[in-house]
């Protein structure tokens, strides 16, 4: 049998960590776009009112707005479904906050297909192409209960903007060895000597469970959990493909993500720099819009469920 793991909602630990920072830092600012309920942050709003803003459904606005409380010492939390920050509000991201090197936290929910099945408006496939691309953004995709809080807390004394990639709905609360920083690091959680896989967020459990099988078929297999997409963690990307005299036969990169432009278009960033002839099998969604029905139902019709992974490696390796 597969390990298995209780479960965290990050919309709930997101909610109970922008309070706990609250109490703690007074120019902290929550912003909404008329879905407090939905990503949460209700109770921040009933315990610092005068420091919530609901917008209204105005997203554009909303940054610009928080680009202005920023310039003037706040530090403003701008909160909404993914696509609606990174696409809707594209331009004022990268443009009023990130040109500026404002300090503005963007927390999404309903990244990658969590959002099913409210379909391809609400899904968040594009974010991490699109916001690791600008200039003083840092990207985080915590992967269990711990690393929502402690992104939220990074983020509040990063220098500049923090985008944090979040889901919708009940996830694996998977083990995280380090206690140490999130921003620019990463959490080895398997040995292995045959095959080396990278995830990230959500996808970071069904790493585990493939590794555990490809374990049982005789393929060593090591995972690491890389929380910070950017700025990645390069040496253990360096370290995941082995020494000069140990190389692995196969390194992986899995997310919840469009194929092109995220994770594994880091991870393969990373390698190029490296002298190895290790390949590398980018397991990603398909460059396709993803269709309608529930999360778990969509990974497996896209071949990102445990076992298609692990069909996937057997078939490279």
């Amino acid at each position: 049998m597969p390990t298995e793991w209780g479960t965290f909602n990050p919309r709930a630990e997101f909610g109970k960590a922008i309070v706990a920072l609250g109490e703690k830092e007074p120019n902290c600012m929550v912003l909404s776009a008329d879905l407090a309920r939905t990503c949460n942050t209700v109770d921040f709003s009933d315990a610092f009112p005068q420091r919530f803003l609901n917008v209204g459904i105005c997203e554009q606005n909303m940054v610009g707005m928080s680009a202005g409380l920023a310039f003037e010492g706040k530090v403003p939390i701008v909160s909404s479904i993914s696509p609606f920050i990174y696409m809707r509000a594209c331009e004022q991201v990268r443009t009023d906050v990130c040109y500026n090197k404002l300090k503005v936290i963007f927390v999404s929910i309903m990244s990658g297909i969590s959002g099913a099945p409210l379909g391809s408006t609400h899904y968040g496939t594009e974010d991490l192409a699109v916001m690791r691309s600008f200039p003083n953004m840092t990207v985080l995709q915590p992967s269990n209960a711990r690393q929502v809080r402690q992104a939220v807390f990074e983020a509040y004394d990063a220098a500049g903007p923090v985008y944090i990639r979040l889901g919708s709905g009940l996830e694996p609360d998977v083990p995280s060895a380090s206690q140490g920083a999130l921003v620019g690091n990463s959490i080895h959680l398997r040995q292995g000597s045959d095959v080396s896989i990278l995830a990230t967020g959500y996808m970071v459990h069904k790493a585990l469970h493939a590794a555990e099988k490809l374990e049982a078929a005789g393929i060593s297999t090591g995972v690491w959990d890389f929380p910070s997409i950017k700025p990645i963690d390069a040496s253990a990307v360096r370290k995941a493909v082995g020494g000069s005299s140990n190389e692995v036969k196969l390194m992986v990169s899995l997310e919840e993500h469009n194929l092109f432009g995220g994770f594994g278009g880091a991870v393969a960033e990373e390698l190029s720099e490296v002298r190895t002839s290790v390949p590398l099998l980018r397991i990603a969604l398909p460059d396709v819009f993803v269709g309608v029905g529930d999360r778990e139902g969509l990974l497996k019709q896209q071949r990102l469920d445990t076992e298609s992974i692990v069909e996937r490696i057997k078939e490279r390796i």
